[in-house]
């Protein structure tokens, strides 16, 4: 019978850790691909607490998963008690990204529609040798209340968009917008100075 019992504790060992493992693997993916994304500030708040919930259930999980293992054994509680910390630690951290990140950035880039806003260049950033990003400029949303794009992002762009930016200038913001954020894919000149 203890053999059973232990057989499904290590699949759902397995399988708690293959779901932690896919959810990092989300994470690092969505940030990658989708670096320019800004959630909608509702979810900003939310994106924290529900985080604390899904870790918390998380490790609950696991220590009932630990205890089903552990049986009779003797250990060290102190050394349970730091393992299921990190195991919380970890799992608040990815479920925190997975939500604010990962999840609203693939649907926003699956159901999102392309949209225009008004932007302005926060900072104009010197010309390098870097031949992947040569020109950047720090874009923000012109309206810092309701746009899409809340605080400076870095972004390259082309060589004619760099040349008619200047501190403070007009460019509009190229979106992927969406009900849960915004991602900026391209940085143009404002419409008046084409």
């Amino acid at each position: 019978m203890t053999d059973v019992a232990d057989e499904r504790s290590r699949v759902s060992g397995r399988t708690l850790a293959a779901l932690l493992f896919v959810a990092a693997c989300w994470d690092a993916w969505g940030l990658v691909r989708h670096s320019g994304f800004q959630p909608v500030s509702w979810l900003r708040i939310a994106a924290p607490l529900a985080a604390l919930v899904v870790g918390g259930g998380f490790a609950r999980r696991v220590s009932i998963w630990r205890s089903d293992i552990d049986g009779d054994r003797d250990f060290e509680r102190g050394g349970k008690a730091l393992f299921i910390g990190f195991v919380m630690v970890v799992a608040t951290f990815v479920a925190w990204l997975l939500v604010s990140q990962a999840i609203p950035a693939t649907l926003t880039a699956l159901a999102g529609t392309a949209r225009s806003e008004a932007g302005v260049v926060t900072r104009r950033v010197p010309a390098t040798t870097d031949a992947d990003c040569r020109f950047r400029l720090e874009v923000a949303s012109a309206s810092a209340v309701n746009g899409a794009v809340p605080r400076p992002l870095d972004e390259c762009v082309g060589e004619a968009v760099w040349k008619q930016a200047s501190d403070g200038g007009q460019v509009s913001l190229e979106l992927i917008g969406g009900l849960l954020g915004a991602e900026l894919v391209n940085v143009a000149p404002a419409a008046g100075s084409r």
